[in-house]
């Protein structure tokens, strides 16, 4: 299995504007309860695109977004997207949300890509594809993670097509403390569809800007089990769990 390390790619690379145009438009949904940010992203297939600047939501509020996007065909059918996600607070550049991951859709269909901290990211693609998407182990899978700690509870999960590597940060409040938590996670792909993977995993939490807890490793996962749990010290556990196949 491929090593494990923090999701370094090209797509971190930004740049101030999104193309002009190209094959595949890209609708990107944010939805915090009411709050809702939308964008259609235009891509080439195979260059990557970029978009940076403060999008305007329901119900009147701004943020700073930045997305990057590379977009193609897949040989198992529907469309290959790697992307890059940050998500700013309102009249701050620092962003609570950031997600980098690679996922597989088909076309027209909305997928949900990540959720956390109230946050829900949807992804709707439409362009090229090689045809109807194989159900043959390689589409998505959505990973889950449950950080807890005494009535602290933080669930994550987030859409990863198997055999690539995805990395979600969430920076939250919780009374006076600031945490960050930062997972980052490599799943293989099962040996039948919807059967058990290895996983790769890493994870990290701050509070205040001091480490508070962290851990890695390498596990079996079986779908529909939330049964892997991982010590990580000062009072946190980690519980990682998958759903296979993601919605779409």
């Amino acid at each position: 299995m491929k090593s494990l390390k923090i999701a370094v790619l090209v797509l971190l690379g930004c740049a101030a504007s999104a193309g002009a145009g190209g094959d595949y438009a890209i609708k990107i949904d944010a939805v915090n309860g009411k709050e809702i940010y939308a964008y259609t992203h235009m891509a080439a297939e195979g260059e990557q695109t970029n978009f940076m600047g403060k999008l305007r939501g329901k119900p009147g509020v701004s943020r700073q977004v930045i997305f990057n996007a590379l977009a193609s065909k897949r040989p198992n059918g529907g469309i290959k997207l790697q992307y890059m996600f940050e998500l700013a607070e309102p009249g701050s550049a620092n962003s609570p949300i950031q997600l980098v991951s690679e996922v597989a859709l088909s076309t027209g269909s909305r997928t949900m890509a990540a959720r956390g901290d109230g946050w829900e990211f949807f992804i709707t693609a439409s362009g090229p594809s090689s045809g109807k998407m194989k159900k043959d182990g390689t589409e998505n899978c959505v990973l889950q993670a449950y950080l807890t700690s005494g009535s602290k509870k933080i669930p994550l999960s987030m859409a990863v097509a198997p055999g690539t590597q995805l990395t979600q940060v969430i920076i939250k409040k919780y009374g006076a403390k600031l945490l960050k938590y930062t997972f980052t996670a490599l799943p293989g792909k099962p040996a039948s569809p919807g059967g058990e993977f290895d996983l790769q995993y890493s994870f990290s939490l701050a509070v205040n800007g001091q480490k508070a807890a962290e851990s890695s490793g390498e596990t079996r996962i079986k779908p529909g089990e939330k049964n892997k749990t991982a010590v990580s010290g000062k009072g946190w556990k980690l519980t990682l769990g998958a759903q296979l196949p993601a919605a779409d």
